[in-house]
């Protein structure tokens, strides 16, 4: 028998495709898992007839910097938190039209927070991602386990909801972890 029947009979006559489509059936599963979660909570407590801002005290602050880029001002004037994040959910919100106008001022601001928000479900999702990808690199297994355990932690999710800072300075330290893995494994050490 040659190698390809020898193969064959021990992958069942599946060819090593499947297994990586398998893999990628369990990934694209895991991140839509992680995105339903975490837009489910990304609309709750949003500004309304019945409150003008929303219940995380911090959202605001990270989202007024906003009104400033919509009239020209590139400057946040407030560098508690930094500011790429800042510029994350301004820029996007200038160029979709989000920034309510002064006068709706707070009424109008829930379409500003949605945009805000949307920016942290994204990183959250993408988070998820990568940790998979860093992990997943040497063994599947650990890889995928370490992102589901993120994707369905409930304080990850609920924090993704929000457009503050915590979910967003995840994301790059789990990118800066995986780029140490990924120096880690050359052979020149660069």
């Amino acid at each position: 028998m040659d190698k390809q029947g020898k193969k064959k009979l021990k992958t069942g006559g599946r060819g090593p495709g499947w297994k990586s489509l398998g893999r990628a059936f369990l990934f694209l599963l895991l991140l839509g898992f992680a995105l339903i979660l975490r837009l489910g909570v990304s609309r709750w407590g949003l500004p309304d007839s019945r409150h003008y801002f929303s219940y995380h005290p911090d959202e605001i602050f990270l989202l007024l910097p906003s009104f400033g880029f919509a009239t020209g001002d590139w400057n946040p004037h407030f560098f508690n938190y930094g500011t790429l994040y800042l510029y994350l959910v301004g820029i996007p919100a200038v160029l979709l039209g989000k920034v309510p106008p002064a006068g709706a001022f707070p009424q109008g601001l829930a379409p500003l927070y949605e945009v805000g928000r949307t920016v942290t479900v994204l990183l959250g999702c993408l988070t998820v991602i990568a940790l998979y990808l860093s992990l997943g690199r040497q063994r599947f297994g650990l890889g995928l386990v370490s992102a589901f355990a993120l994707a369905a932690c409930p304080l990850h999710i609920l924090n993704s909801g929000y457009a503050t800072v915590d979910v967003p300075a995840t994301f790059f330290v789990v990118i800066a972890f995986w780029l140490a893995l990924w120096g880690a494994e050359r052979p020149d050490g660069r």
